[in-house]
Order: C-alpha cells, then structure tokens, then sequence
C-alpha cells in the first residue's frame, strides 16, 4: 500500500494522509508511533507495512477522541481521571483515551491540581467543612490523593479552616465552650481538624 497524498490545514501537525486504497486518515504527528520522523516517512510514493498502516490508524484514533476531550476541556475545567471515563463513554479505547489525556496534560490543558484549588474555592464558598471532608469530596470526585494534598495546603491553610469553623458553628447555631463535647463531635463529623477544634473551643471561651 503506497501514500497517495499528505496535506497539512491550519494547524501544521495535522496531517491528511490519502493512501492507493482509497482511505484517508486525519491524524495529528505527535500520536504516531512508529514513525520517528513521519516528514520523512509520510510522502507521496512511499510504501507502508502493516505496522505503520496500524500506527496510522491509531493516530487517527487518537486525533478524533482530543477532538472530543478539547470540547469537554472547553466547557469546563476537567479532572484526568473523569475525562478518560468520558473518552471511553463515547466509544475511546482505554489506551487511546489515557494517550490523549496525557498529551493534554502535558499541555496545561488538563491539570488536577488546579481542578482541585477550582473546586475547593467554590466548595468553600458554599459549605463550611473541614479539611477531611473537603479532601473526601475531592478524591470523590477523581482526583488522585498527591493531587488533592497539594491542592487542600494551597488553598485550604489554617486561617481559611478556622474560619470555615467559625462559620460552622455560627451556621449551626453551636456553642464554643470546651465543655459542650457535642459541638466537638459535631465538627470532628464535619472534617474539621484536631487542631482548629482545639484553637476554637477552649475552657475559656
């Protein structure tokens, strides 16, 4: 099988690639595999073997479904692990959809850890909890435990919890006395930790 034609639109890394059997594959460079330098290899009257006729596939695989995690990206911020579910939701192989993701990362495109300060932000202007939970709704949500621990030291820092604690109690209507050990409770439920419990409710409050 021989390359009939090769053409490049706006975007010079995405390729066209007409072969003698009549099939054209629409593919960006950086997904093929097999070919080190595809300038090279990818000219009109060249010849291709099986492995490079499935590499070419692949790369087209693979340019069809960025297509689809771009449009995702767009509308809204995207955590990696939930944008490769939603790859593979719309017919991606596993390994297509993590080769994207990972292209995206790459990029900037896709970040966790921003995904993660994102949500906390809103989170934390809507509901006062504390750390733990809020890092529960994070791994919740996909993502990964590095990303969501660098994310909750970012964002969430001991002024910001104590003060989601204050809202807390005020919201709830609760005491801040030492004594009243069902406050206690009712915080440590709510993730608040160990050391913005002690700090807020002391004997002489």
């Amino acid at each position: 099988m021989t390359v009939l034609s090769v053409k490049t639109g706006t975007d010079p890394e995405v390729l066209t690639v007409g072969l003698s059997v009549g099939s054209f594959f629409c593919l960006r460079a950086v997904y093929l595999r097999s070919m080190d330098d595809a300038s090279a290899v990818l000219v009109p009257g060249a010849s291709l073997g099986d492995e490079a006729l499935e590499d070419l596939a692949r790369a087209s695989a693979c340019y069809e479904a960025e297509k689809v995690a771009l449009s995702l990206v767009a509308r809204s911020e995207q955590v990696s692990s939930r944008l490769i579910l939603k790859l593979r939701a719309r017919g991606c192989d596993r390994a297509i959809a993590e080769t994207v993701v990972d292209r995206l990362r790459v990029l900037g495109l896709v970040d966790d850890e921003r995904f993660a300060c994102l949500w906390l932000q809103s989170r934390m202007r809507r509901k006062a909890e504390g750390r733990s939970a809020l890092l529960a709704g994070l791994v919740s949500r996909g993502v990964g435990r590095e990303a969501s621990a660098s994310a909750l030291e970012r964002t969430v820092t001991a002024e910001a919890e104590d003060a989601l604690l204050r809202r807390f109690l005020e919201e709830e209507g609760l005491p801040g006395g030492g004594g009243d050990f069902g406050a206690r409770r009712r915080l440590r439920d709510a993730g608040f930790s160990p050391r913005a419990i002690r700090d807020a409710i002391r004997p002489d409050t």
